[in-house]
C-alpha cells in the first residue's frame, strides 16, 4: 500500500509540474524576438585618407589630377582627351578634404550582382563620372558613376572589379565633383609687412559764404 501511495504522490507531482510548464512557459508572455544588428555596408573605397596618392576624376568633360608627394600637394585641370598639362601647388585643406571625402565614401544600399544589367543603372560606362585612384602601394581602384535612383537621393556607382551597383547620396557625390569646376588653387596671402592700402581722407570743408 505504501509503495502505491508514493507511486500516487510522484504521479501527482509530474502532473502539477507539467501543468505549471505550460501555463508559464507556453502560455506565459510572448518573448521578443531576437534580432542582430543589420551590418553596415563596407566603404566604396577600402582605403583610408593616409593611404590614397593619386585620385583622377573625369567629369564635365574635363580631367581633374590631385596629388600628394614627399607632403606636397599639386593638382592639373585639363580637358579630356588633351595631354596632360602641367601641375601647379594645390591648396592643402581642400586637397585633403578630397582624399577624407572619398575614403568615408559608404553605401545606403548594394544592389548585388545588378540582376537588370549594368546599363539600367548607367555603370556600364561612366554617365556621370569616373574616379580613378591610386593607393600609396599602387593600389588602382576604379569608380564608375552612374544614373541617379529614380527619387533622385542617390547616384549610382559601380567598382570596375565589381558588377556590385553601390547607392551613394547624391550629395556626397556632387561634393567630390564640384572640384573639377573649382580646383583647390591656393589662396593668395598677403605679404608681411605689406602697407594697407592709405584710406583717402575727406578734403577739408571750407566756410559757406553768405548769400547776397
Amino acid at each position: 500500500m505504501r509503495e502505491n501511495r508514493n507511486l500516487v504522490v510522484a504521479a501527482a507531482i509530474l502532473v502539477a509540474v507539467g501543468v505549471l510548464f505550460y501555463f508559464f512557459d507556453l502560455k506565459g508572455p510572448a518573448k521578443a524576438p531576437t534580432t542582430s544588428p543589420t551590418p553596415q555596408p563596407s566603404p566604396v573605397l577600402g582605403l583610408a585618407p593616409s593611404q590614397i596618392q593619386q585620385v583622377v576624376i573625369h567629369s564635365k568633360s574635363k580631367v581633374l589630377t590631385l596629388a600628394l608627394a614627399n607632403s606636397t600637394w599639386t593638382y592639373s585641370l585639363c580637358n579630356e582627351g588633351v595631354a596632360p598639362c602641367a601641375a601647379s601647388t594645390a591648396d592643402a585643406t581642400p586637397s585633403a578634404q578630397v582624399f577624407q571625402s572619398l575614403a568615408a565614401l559608404r553605401p545606403s544600399k548594394v544592389i548585388f550582382g545588378a540582376p537588370e544589367g549594368l546599363p539600367a543603372y548607367g555603370v556600364d560606362k561612366p554617365t556621370t563620372a569616373e574616379i580613378d585612384v591610386k593607393g600609396s602601394t599602387n593600389q588602382q581602384v576604379t569608380i564608375i558613376v552612374g544614373g541617379k535612383s529614380p527619387d533622385s537621393s542617390s547616384y549610382f556607382l559601380r567598382r570596375q572589379d565589381s558588377n556590385d551597383i553601390l547607392a551613394v547620396a547624391v550629395g556626397s557625390i556632387d561634393a567630390l565633383l564640384a572640384f573639377v569646376d573649382k580646383p583647390p588653387v591656393p589662396q593668395p596671402t598677403a605679404s608681411p609687412g605689406a602697407a594697407a592700402p592709405a584710406t583717402p581722407s575727406a578734403a577739408p570743408v571750407g566756410p559757406v559764404p553768405a548769400s547776397p
